[in-house]
């Protein structure tokens, strides 16, 4: 027999419907040996042999809720999306500098481009 695992959500949860939901998709989630959804404690607890942190994480956020951090197994754990985390690299334009210059003493006044937008 495998070992069984224990994860921990904090949900946000606003209504009976909201951990209703919540409820109908771990009932479903094959796998599951056991839970327990709590509206006054904002969490559902969930206990299993065979699925990872991941599956069960994933299973709830298709109800729409939002998930503020996570436990497997009595440690912290990931609950950011990676579908939706996003790493920017910064794009090199040709001829573009790689610096725009900002410094007051760099900056050239044009008095009569000044006095023209009067």
């Amino acid at each position: 027999m495998a070992d069984e695992h224990h994860y921990k959500f904090n949900i946000v949860m606003s209504c009976g419907g909201c951990s209703g939901a919540i409820d109908r998709v771990l009932k479903r989630l094959d796998g599951v040996t056991r839970y327990e959804v709590s509206l006054k404690d904002q969490t559902a607890d969930v206990y299993t042999e065979s699925l990872d942190y991941e599956t069960v994480l994933k299973t709830i956020r298709k109800t729409g809720k939002k998930v503020t951090s996570g436990e497997a197994d009595g440690k912290e754990a990931s609950v950011e999306d990676p579908a939706t985390k996003v790493e920017a690299e910064p794009v090199k334009l040709e001829g573009a500098p790689e610096k725009l210059e900002s410094e007051p003493e760099k900056l050239k006044r044009e008095p009569a481009i000044v006095a023209g937008a009067e």
